[in-house]
């Protein structure tokens, strides 16, 4: 994937070069990249990546540090986002946008200018909403504004009008979905060395599902993140590797089991109470992102219902 993105922003930026102007619906260059530590550059992002996102017709991309008006390059690296970790890019879509969708990030080489690349696969899901749209201006005053749809248009972005939601609704019928799952978690266990989730998980797709990988972030009042890679699972009473017995899921089925986690992040930052002890003392859990990967390699980013 990361070799057709490449050379798709290469030919992209030949021509672009050579004169031709290539920003269309799907396509978008940024000078730099969007400061994910202060509120304008989050909701500068989460416009940007919905009207993608939102947009009919194929993947869409935007290329950071490179500038078509001026056919200049300046070099960048996701590190100029104030982010610690690419993952989180999932998680300020989670928290905002209801509906989250699937991105990927690369970072490429075009001669010897660094490049960063954002790569928003088709939604089958749109229209993805910002819940809560805030801007700030330069005295710190903030206007809000509620349950936000935008579009690309040409070069730029515009929010949706009724006639661009009934196409978005129309190109959704005709979508085959391949995978795609719902997953309810009813239980929730945090230790010291790992931590225990019971889930079902219900595969929504057309095919059969082998998952080899589940991942997950959380946060603990919005201010404590831990970060998980299941190791092993228990269905039936029987405990298996997840990455040597994969869980597999035939279409309109659901499974249920439980999934241990070891955890990997902040030694000493641990949650020590179970589901019902983080009802109890009245603790706010949300996860930031919740990834499965599959034995094909595909991932799903999903957003668990808390059932328990």
């Amino acid at each position: 994937m990361e070799g057709q993105v490449m050379n798709l922003v290469r030919s992209y930026i030949n021509q672009s070069l050579a004169g031709l102007k290539k920003e269309n619906n799907n396509f978008d260059f940024k000078r730099k990249w969007y400061d994910l530590s202060m509120t304008n550059g989050i909701y500068e992002f989460l416009k940007d990546v919905s009207a993608m996102a939102n947009t009919i017709g194929g993947d869409s991309y935007i290329v950071i540090g490179y500038d078509e008006d001026k056919n200049k390059f300046y070099p960048t690296r996701f590190e100029d986002s104030k982010l610690n970790d690419v993952n989180e890019l999932m998680g300020i879509i989670a928290k905002h946008i209801d509906r989250a969708f699937i991105i990927d990030h690369f970072e490429i080489e075009y001669e010897n200018n660094p490049l960063s690349v954002i790569y928003i696969p088709n939604s089958h899901d749109k229209p993805h909403v910002i819940r809560m749209h805030i801007q700030e201006d330069s005295n710190g005053n903030k206007k809000t504004f509620e349950q936000r749809i935008y579009l690309r248009n040409s070069t730029g972005t515009k929010l949706a009008s009724r006639a661009d939601l009934d196409l978005i609704y129309h190109d959704r019928k005709g979508f085959i979905i391949e995978y795609s799952v719902a997953v309810g978690l009813t239980n929730i266990n945090f230790g010291q060395n790992y931590s225990e989730l019971w889930m079902n998980i219900e595969n929504v797709g057309q095919r059969t599902i082998a998952i080899c990988k589940v991942e997950f972030s959380v946060s603990v009042n919005e201010n404590l993140h831990v970060f998980s890679s299941a190791e092993s699972y228990t269905q039936n009473n029987t405990n298996y590797h997840i990455r040597h017995q994969p869980i597999r899921i035939p279409p309109n089925d659901i499974r249920s089991f439980s999934l241990r986690f070891t955890i990997s992040k902040d030694d000493n930052q641990y949650i020590h109470h179970d589901f019902n002890a983080l009802q109890k003392d009245r603790l706010n859990v949300a996860f930031d992102t919740f990834a499965i990967t599959m034995m094909n390699g595909k991932k799903l980013h999903v957003s668990p219902e808390i059932i328990g």
